[in-house]
């Protein structure tokens, strides 16, 4: 007997998948804005590897390399990953759903907490990204 309450949760944390990036982007904007490069050089950068005029390397490596506080650098773009990882791993516990009814109550609960996280997350970190773009831009002219 299957469990039709997962598939709802797999739905759920699909949406949320797609909903964190949104909701914690303001994490990865702070580690380019630290770095001193924005979205745009990272597309160059991204177009210079398909045509083969740089080497391939991972972005972070990239921004550490050009940032002037590659600690905060590395926090934030990782922070940024691990959050946006939440919302996958509990799509995969909701696919374990199918068989195993006990983790309904769990998966219940923690849709919840991150509906609530990234409802908060959106307005809150843009402030935040925002307040750290103009203090960096301040502190480096």
């Amino acid at each position: 007997m299957m469990n039709d309450m997962a598939f709802g949760y797999m739905f759920g944390y699909a949406i949320l998948s797609v909903l964190s990036r949104a909701a914690f982007r303001w994490l990865r904007d702070i580690s380019y804005t630290v770095s001193g490069k924005t979205l745009i050089d990272a597309e160059i950068r991204k177009d210079k590897i398909r045509r083969k005029e740089i080497p391939r390397s991972a972005e972070i490596d990239w921004l550490v390399s050009v940032s002037p506080k590659p600690g905060i650098t590395k926090v934030f773009y990782f922070l940024y990953y691990a959050c946006i990882s939440v919302a996958p791993s509990f799509f995969v516990l909701s696919v374990a759903d199918i068989f195993i009814v006990q983790l309904d109550y769990y998966l219940g609960k923690v849709i919840l907490v991150m509906i609530g996280v990234l409802i908060v997350s959106l307005p809150v970190g843009t402030l935040i990204s925002n307040a750290v773009e103009r203090k960096w831009n301040h502190m480096n002219k």
